[in-house]
């Protein structure tokens, strides 16, 4: 797959000039940690200044990505997830068809394009990795990815929950592959989170 994703300062670049062009029409909202915001209901367009978040599947309730601000959600191309923040959050928030005609109106379209080609990107890899691996594989391919989260967000999962939300696994089959990674010293799990891996030997 061609790689498409560009840098992440631009990325930020570009989210924070959408925020900036919408924020003048926009109300400003906060929620508290574990809200859910379900997207489509009213159709909203959200634009996340401070917090965390994850985006989460409606059928099987799995983390699709976590967030951390700035970032925008609710663009209305994936109809079947939820909202959770995962910290107390701010946001600006208008409805989606307002969002989209100042948009045009500000000639913003090429920034949003930028973004959304990002994000269909992260999206896209991450579904090869679940469709062209073994469940080994995935196990441990999530496992670094859970290795390069932010602090806050490492310590404060179990290496069994952030691999299960990920992927679907059983719980059993992944408490298995783990502890065979225990075993090998190829992981560290200290109460369940992970505190150490080594790259190369996964």
């Amino acid at each position: 797959m061609t790689n498409i994703i560009a840098d992440n300062t631009k990325v930020i670049k570009c989210i924070r000039e959408i925020i900036a062009g919408l924020s003048p029409k926009s109300e400003k909202v906060c929620f508290e940690e574990n809200s859910l915001i379900f997207l489509n209901q009213k159709k909203q367009f959200y634009m996340l200044l401070e917090g965390e978040l994850t985006i989460r599947s409606r059928d099987r309730r799995h983390i699709v990505a976590r967030l951390v601000g700035p970032v925008i959600c609710g663009l209305g191309i994936m109809e079947d997830v939820y909202l959770q923040t995962t910290s107390y959050a701010v946001f600006r928030v208008l409805p989606r068809e307002q969002a989209f005609e100042i948009i045009t109106q500000k000639n913003l379209w090429q920034v949003m394009f930028y973004i959304v080609h990002n994000y269909a990107a992260k999206v896209c890899k991450w579904n090869d990795i679940l469709t062209q691996m073994s469940s080994y594989e995935v196990i441990c391919e999530t496992l670094k990815r859970l290795e390069g989260e932010p602090t806050n967000i490492k310590y404060s999962i179990t290496a069994l929950q952030y691999v299960q939300e990920k992927t679907g696994l059983s719980r059993s089959y992944i408490l298995k592959i783990i502890g065979e990674l225990k075993v090998q010293k190829k992981v560290t799990i200290q109460r369940g989170v992970l505190t150490g891996l080594k790259h190369t030997e996964l």
